[in-house]
């Protein structure tokens, strides 16, 4: 049986996992949870997500939450080049100086534009909105500087992180039209969009999204 990949196409951690599955040609089946229905807080889903989000998967007996880690069972499953395999420690270092780079000075800052632009544009007020986006800008830039130095954001090779980034950046840029790697101010990071926003694993999956 194949893997079970449990979630909705409208959460951008979903839509990482999914697209990671592609990336590494592994064949996965969608396990549907309606958000609109309440369906993440079943019992059913709960067992496999205590915290009531999605995605998770299940492999037979085995089963695993949160789309980062996920993704990186994925790429592991099918010894993908997306993650190094150790023989480089400095590689590896890079990789995961990349991976808490993106958690910390990205992921958060990006939800909450996200949150401002399409998902809950009248939770705050347009102060709270403009800081949102000018803290996000400020962690733009200095990722533009790093794009100056190498061709991705762990170094000159694709890797597992810059797929952390495309579901996020789709959904500001082209649902909230944000134009936050503009090529007129940011040269680098819109060179970097265009090359991992065109990915094929990545265009099925927004293709699905639609």
């Amino acid at each position: 049986m194949p893997i079970q990949l449990a979630g909705t196409f409208l959460s951008p951690h979903f839509q990482i996992a999914l697209t990671v599955a592609h990336e590494v040609n592994l064949p996965v089946s969608i396990l549907p949870v309606d958000f609109t229905k309440g369906e993440h807080h079943l019992p059913q889903n709960l067992a496999h997500q205590p915290f009531g989000y999605v995605p998770y998967l299940l492999d037979g007996d085995f089963s695993l939450y949160e789309s980062r880690a996920i993704a990186r069972y994925f790429a592991l499953l099918q010894k993908s080049a997306l993650v190094p395999d150790g023989s480089d420690v400095k590689k590896v270092a890079k990789f995961e100086q990349a991976a808490s780079t993106e958690l910390t000075n990205w992921a958060p800052f990006v939800f909450a534009v996200a949150l401002d632009t399409v998902w809950a544009p009248s939770v705050f007020d347009d102060a709270s909105k403009a800081k949102h986006l000018a803290d996000l800008n400020k962690k733009l830039d200095v990722f533009e500087g790093i794009l100056g130095k190498q061709k991705y954001v762990a170094g000159d090779e694709i890797s597992l992180i810059d797929f952390f980034y495309i579901p996020f950046a789709y959904t500001v840029i082209e649902l909230g039209k944000v134009n936050i790697f503009d090529p007129a101010t940011r040269p680098n990071l819109a060179r970097w969009w265009k090359d991992v926003s065109a990915r094929p694993s990545w265009l099925a999956v927004k293709a699905q999204s639609a």
